[in-house]
């Protein structure tokens, strides 16, 4: 940072002001929130189908702030990923 503005490193890297969470970051989010349910439900000794894993990702999903365009893709992508 330092390197393509000095101001940039300084704000970035010494003061750590809070940046916006990168699409990827939103959707890795996401994707835990499903999992950590998914293993939550089945320690309690609960059934786990495939399409209570993707509808809670898709409300995890669905509280990040995305475009329609990225959260379809996002949706998408984390469907075809969970279903496996």
């Amino acid at each position: 940072n330092y390197l393509e503005c000095p101001w940039r490193y300084f704000f970035l890297n010494l003061l750590r002001l809070p940046r916006p969470q990168s699409r990827a970051q939103l959707y890795g989010t996401a994707i835990h929130a499903a999992l950590k349910a998914c293993f939550t439900r089945v320690s309690e000794g609960e059934p786990v189908t495939k399409e209570y894993i993707v509808k809670t990702f898709e409300t995890a999903l669905r509280g990040e702030p995305l475009t329609d365009a990225d959260f379809g893709v996002l949706l998408k992508r984390g469907t075809e990923a969970l279903g496996g």
